[in-house]
């Protein structure tokens, strides 16, 4: 006769390993989630904190606009002309002046250029300038401004497509001279010119937006003897 023995229900240990996957997933879930959480978290504050880092940035960067001292000009004076002037300190001067020789007069040749390449060249000592300009000229504009206690002009002229600046007494003068005042010829003083030279100027507007323009103009006004 037979034992009767009793049959393993296997459904609870089933039940149980589903119970355990479930667990399991869930559990990734929720660390997926943290992970995200944590990694959206760390992006707020990098952003805020790189946007403060920006901030702060430009906030010095106005302090320091707004506290840092202005560079003083370099004063030079001129051999023979015994003229002043005041030029920005990162300008290369160059000085090439001759003395008197023969009938020659002596003369003062300054050779001013700015960091970008403009030049400003200051003339004295001059004699007997005249003639006509060379080819189609017109003066295109004329900005009054004091210099050595007499209005003047800055004059904006175009000789055959090239466009020249230069110091003048008069709105309508393209050849850009002033008097001089201690070197003479016969009891008359010499002439004096200063004029910026931009390459491949075409315009006005080429000068005016050139930051050069107001230190030429900085320049003129600082002359004195």
């Amino acid at each position: 006769m037979e034992e009767n023995r009793p049959i393993k229900d296997s459904q609870p240990e089933v039940s149980k390993d589903k119970e355990d996957n479930k667990n399991k997933k869930l559990i990734i879930v929720i660390i997926i989630v943290i992970l995200i959480a944590l990694l959206m978290v760390a992006s707020v504050c990098w952003y805020m904190n790189s946007q403060a880092i920006q901030q702060k940035s430009a906030q010095e960067k106005e302090i320091n606009v707004r506290t840092a001292t202005p560079q003083k000009p370099i004063s030079y004076t001129t051999e023979y002309e015994k003229l002043k002037f005041n030029y920005p300190k990162d300008f290369k001067l160059t000085d090439t002046s001759t003395p008197a020789e023969g009938e020659s007069l002596p003369r003062d040749l300054i050779l001013l250029v700015a960091p970008n390449g403009t030049e400003i060249t200051i003339g004295t000592g001059l004699f007997g300038i005249g003639g006509s300009c060379p080819g189609e000229c017109k003066i295109l504009q004329s900005d009054k401004i004091t210099v050595l206690g007499k209005t003047r002009y800055i004059n904006f002229y175009n000789v055959e497509g090239k466009v020249y600046v230069g110091l003048s007494d008069s709105p309508d003068e393209f050849m850009n001279f002033i008097d001089g005042k201690n070197i003479t010829q016969s009891g008359q003083p010499a002439l004096m010119n200063f004029n910026l030279n931009l390459a491949g100027a075409k315009s006005v507007q080429d000068y005016l937006n050139n930051p050069v323009f107001v230190q030429y103009k900085s320049l003129l006004t600082s002359l004195s003897y």
